[in-house]
């Protein structure tokens, strides 16, 4: 889940190591659920692929009942979003209209558009990122931090050290 343009489709492509699904840097590619099965040995993974939010009003309510009527079947729902650009509101509407019931079993992947770029950097926060795929979010800002820290305490009680 996710924007439209945040690279959704290049994930599952990343995961599956070759074209599963169509991409492209100027139009809107997935606009039905695909079902991608990914296979080692006995064990099979079936990946989910949605199309992404922000394209218009309409094609955003055809979406939010898709993915309404989708989420409760799925053990985890991958979020994805763009490590550069600082427009989240589209993101942000869906998650609380949609995910209030199923946040628990969400993960946020974060992208970035240039794997050889090693930081990104704002006034708010920096990320730097590692060869290995793993990345340090450093916030700038006591106000982001806390309000991180608000989401966590309310969705995952005891995680945090007492204040």
């Amino acid at each position: 889940m996710g924007k439209t343009g945040t690279g959704k489709s290049s994930l599952c492509n990343a995961l599956f190591q070759g074209e599963v699904t169509s991409v492209s840097d100027v139009n809107t590619c997935t606009r039905e659920v695909l079902r991608l099965r990914l296979s080692s040995g006995d064990h099979n993974l079936i990946l989910v692929a949605l199309p992404g939010v922000g394209e218009s009003e309409q094609r955003d309510q055809e979406y939010e009942f898709l993915y309404r009527y989708i989420l409760p079947e799925l053990d985890l729902i991958l979020w994805v979003i763009k490590a550069d650009d600082l427009a989240f509101s589209v993101d942000e509407r869906f998650y609380r209209r949609v995910m209030s019931d199923h946040h628990q079993r969400v993960l946020f992947v974060v992208i970035r558009d240039n794997p050889a770029k090693n930081v990104y950097e704002d006034e708010l926060f920096s990320i730097r990122y590692y060869q290995k795929g793993t990345a340090h979010l450093t916030f700038k800002c006591l106000e982001l931090i806390k309000r991180m820290n608000d989401i966590i305490a309310k969705h995952y009680p005891g995680m945090l050290a007492a204040r």
